[in-house]
């Protein structure tokens, strides 16, 4: 009987030395488990920061280089308003604004080339010349001379100072330029020719 007892103790210690290794096992692995989990979940914060600081970095580039190319357009448009470029500087402007819509600046900008053309068309149409002809402005900057005794003539126009409204005449037959002003009420034009002499017009009704 002692023996038996014995040996049913022995059985039950090796079982219990069997749960306790299972149990230590399990508790290892749940460990291994939590850890490759934590850093499973580390790489992927890790990656995502990554991601978020490429994305600023690249905004930023996009963003520098959007300033950039506004900057350059606004730059050009006044370029082309100092030369008297109305089409070019409005164009630039219209660049600027598609790149930023909401900018003032290019906005004004846009809006004083508008007034300044309104001021310069104001000279298009026809006007009985000084010297009896008729002479007539078209909007593509291009004019014609017509009279019913002198030969025809044709050339190009620009308004040279649309604050002052000035305009420079420049005819293809004579070589002859034209310096003029028009009235305040747009029904005359004044000025002279490369020579000094006289030149004018009145709007016709």
């Amino acid at each position: 009987q002692p023996r038996a007892d014995e040996l049913q103790k022995k059985r039950q210690e090796e079982e219990e030395h069997q749960r306790q290794l299972a149990l230590s096992q399990n508790l290892q692995q749940e460990e291994r488990e939590r850890l490759e989990h934590e850093r499973l979940r580390q790489k992927k914060y890790e990656r995502e920061v990554e991601t978020r600081r490429r994305e600023k970095v690249q905004h930023q580039q996009q963003e520098l280089e959007k300033n950039v190319s506004y900057n350059r357009f606004l730059y050009e448009a006044q370029q082309a308003l100092n030369i008297n470029n109305l089409d070019l500087a409005f164009l630039k402007y219209e660049q600027s604004l598609q790149i930023f819509p909401a900018r003032e600046e290019a906005q004004k900008g846009q809006q004083r080339v508008r007034a300044i053309q309104s001021i310069c068309q104001r000279i298009l149409g026809e006007w009985l010349w000084f010297n009896g002809g008729l002479t007539t402005f078209f909007a593509d900057g291009t004019v014609t001379g017509k009279h019913h005794v002198l030969p025809g003539n044709n050339g190009s126009w620009e308004c040279t100072d649309p604050a002052k409204m000035r305009f420079l005449i420049k005819w293809e037959k004579g070589g002859c330029i034209n310096k003029l002003t028009l009235s305040g009420d747009g029904k005359r034009l004044d000025g002279t020719n490369q020579e000094g002499s006289a030149v004018s017009g009145r709007r016709k009704k």
